[in-house]
């Protein structure tokens, strides 16, 4: 036991000695900081002086105080003026006495104590000098500033001369840049030019007297930074209806850019007050189309960004609506496309279309005329989402109700508004909830035709644009053969394009010439941009050859349910007293869908289920290799998808 009792007292003897020793190891010692005075910039007037200092050693510590302390010479250095600064520091001494000297040290103080810097002797000028005083820097912009000063004495000399001198260093002088503005006392006041942004300037007002220059109080300002500045590229592609604008937000002076876009009227100068549509945020180049013209009128554009600060307009552009404009008789275009063996069908001029509130059918005046809606996908520019408007107001999909003064183009199947014996048979009738699809069109497994004929849009409704003929929607059948079947004298039946800024599908007619336009990737689904196609050349070109353009005019939503797309009710039981419902449309740039309805609940001989009908589904990415199973599919009943009439020949 007492062998290890000695061995113990000597481990415990070792770690005291290295305890000791690490306790005995002196930290790194702070200095007392060294200052010295910067003479060449010290300024002396008769009740002030103006001091600079630099700090040239901190000495190892931190810098928590900075100042001078003075007073008179042959007394005390009781007067002391605390300041902030880094490495050089500046203050004003005030209410000194005129013609008087006086002592001054700058100081700084660290951990270790305050360092002084030698002492400095300077004598106030006389008061009976002259009294200069730099009064006023005002109404400062990224170029420009107002600067006023006044000679309060001469101090009995003659004052020859007088205005603001100016620069970006401290302390300017007459040598420098400098703005005369008169002779004798009194005010004075001028406006700097050609400033440039962003910077710090000094100035400080002077008199030229009998005996010298006289300078008042030296006063700083920063000039701000450029404005916000939006210019208005071009406009291209004007048709009749539609035209394309480039513009861009070339800076956001100095604070984020919330919203560009482009705004536009028949008077000059419009602005935001009036028609106007957005197309992005930040800055960048930007464009997009816009519709709601007068056709044959000239109109007027400017591109337009949106700061804290408030609005930017670019140049005024103008444009006359094309009043190119062919009356297909009867509505019907003049293409001949076969839809059966023995079977020639006319397509309608454009979209079906819908006026609730006066209950007009009609067609679209254009083919790439859709209606549209806000989107429920984030980041997309209000002009993506239709081009067709009443009295200047965009018309709105998902504001369709029985009293909406407005057109829609998306309808849930077999709502003709004949009573076909369903519950929803009236085209803005909805469902409250996806179970309820089978509640549309005839009940049960029926196509729209035979008995229930008359559940067919272009069946039952005078179309007001349609002429005497009669229209139908095509079956499933029909849309097949169509696109996958018939013999055409190209060779070529549809292609994927942009036509007037719209994506969508081409379908060509039996006799269509390929060297009538050249079109990529026939017969194949792909980018919509494969084929760019203005519209000019589609209203000159393609349109009198017998082109038909189906445009991937959105899907509406009108329920919630497991694909996850939410019905926003505003209000159920007013909503069915008044007839207007609030929907979700969806519409998206990067996976633009469009889908129309077909005559047909039958597929391949198979009913789809009786909450279901068949639909040619117009799908393809701009981004990704597209990806589908086929034309036809079968849909829900209660979406609202874009129906196109035919009439037999």
């Amino acid at each position: 036991m007492k062998t290890n009792y000695i061995i113990t007292s000597a481990a415990f003897f070792l770690l005291a000695v290295m305890l000791l020793a690490t306790g005995c190891k002196k930290p790194k010692e702070v200095e007392i900081p060294t200052v010295v005075m910067v003479e060449s910039s010290v300024a002396v007037s008769y009740n002030k002086a103006w001091m600079v200092a630099d700090v040239v050693n901190y000495g190892g510590g931190e810098i928590t105080e900075r100042g001078f302390c003075y007073g008179k010479a042959g007394g005390t250095l009781d007067g002391q003026l605390l300041v902030e600064g880094g490495e050089r520091f500046t203050g004003v001494l005030p209410d000194l006495l005129p013609s008087t000297a006086y002592i001054c040290k700058a100081f700084a103080t660290n951990e270790a104590g305050r360092g002084f810097s030698k002492e400095f002797t300077f004598t106030t000028m006389s008061d009976t000098l002259p009294l200069v005083d730099t009064y006023e820097v005002k109404d400062i912009t990224h170029c420009s500033a107002v600067l006023s000063g006044q000679v309060l004495s001469g101090g009995g000399q003659e004052v020859m001369e007088r205005g603001i001198c100016y620069g970006t260093e401290m302390r300017p002088t007459i040598e420098g840049a400098h703005v005369p503005l008169g002779s004798g006392e009194g005010p004075f006041e001028c406006q700097l030019t050609d400033l440039q942004p962003e910077t710090r300037y000094y100035v400080c007002a002077y008199a030229v007297c009998t005996k010298g220059v006289y300078y008042g109080d030296q006063l700083a300002f920063d000039t701000k930074v450029l404005p916000m500045e939006v210019r208005t590229i071009s406009v291209s592609d004007v048709t009749a209806s539609r035209v394309k604008a480039e513009g861009e937000v070339i800076r956001d002076g100095g604070l984020e850019v919330t919203e560009s876009g482009f705004c536009w009227g028949t008077e000059h100068n419009p602005t935001i007050d009036g028609l106007h549509t957005k197309v992005g945020v930040g800055v960048s180049e930007y464009s997009g189309y816009f519709s709601g013209l007068e056709r044959g009128r000239t109109h007027y554009v400017r591109a337009y960004a949106i700061n804290e600060e408030g609005v930017a307009y670019g140049d005024e552009l103008e444009f006359v609506p094309y009043d190119h404009f062919i009356p297909w008789a009867n509505g019907a275009l003049p293409g001949l496309f076969s839809v059966s063996p023995d079977r020639q069908v006319r397509f309608s001029q454009g979209n079906l279309q819908y006026y609730p509130d006066d209950n007009i059918w009609r067609f679209a005046e254009r083919q790439w005329d859709f209606v549209g809606g806000p989107s429920l996908c984030e980041g997309i520019g209000d002009m993506e989402l239709g081009t067709v408007y009443v009295n200047g107001a965009k018309c709105d999909n998902t504001k369709v109700g029985k009293y909406y003064p407005g057109w829609v183009d998306l309808f849930g199947w077999g709502t003709s508004g004949w009573d076909n014996g369903n519950v929803y048979y009236k085209p803005y009738d909805f469902a409250s909830h996806i179970y309820e699809s089978d509640a549309y069109g005839p009940p049960g497994n029926f196509d729209l035709t035979g008995d229930y004929a008359q559940a067919d849009w272009g069946v039952h409704n005078t179309i007001s644009n349609g002429g005497s003929r009669q229209w139908r929607t095509p079956s499933a059948e029909e849309f097949l053969y169509l696109l996958t079947e018939r013999h055409t004298v190209s060779g070529i039946r549809f292609a994927m394009a942009i036509v007037a800024g719209v994506r969508g599908m081409i379908v060509l007619p039996d006799d269509w010439n390929a060297s009538t336009y050249y079109l990529n990737e026939a017969n194949e689904f792909c980018y919509y941009s494969t084929n760019t196609i203005t519209g000019r050349e589609w209203l000159e070109v393609l349109e009198p050859a017998g082109a038909v353009f189906m445009p991937a005019a959105g899907a509406r939503f009108q329920f919630t349910g497991y694909d996850g797309v939410y019905f926003d009710w505003f209000n159920n039981e007013e909503s069915i007293d008044a007839g207007l419902w609030q929907i979700g449309l969806h519409y998206d740039p990067f996976f633009v869908c469009g889908s129309y309805w077909t005559s047909s609940q039958f597929l391949d001989g198979y009913p789809v289920g009786v909450s279901n009908a068949v639909a040619l589904k117009i799908v393809t990415y701009d981004m990704d290799p597209l990806y589908i199973s086929g034309f036809i599919v079968a849909k829900i009943r209660c979406k609202g998808y874009s129906v196109r009439l035919v009439s037999d020949e």
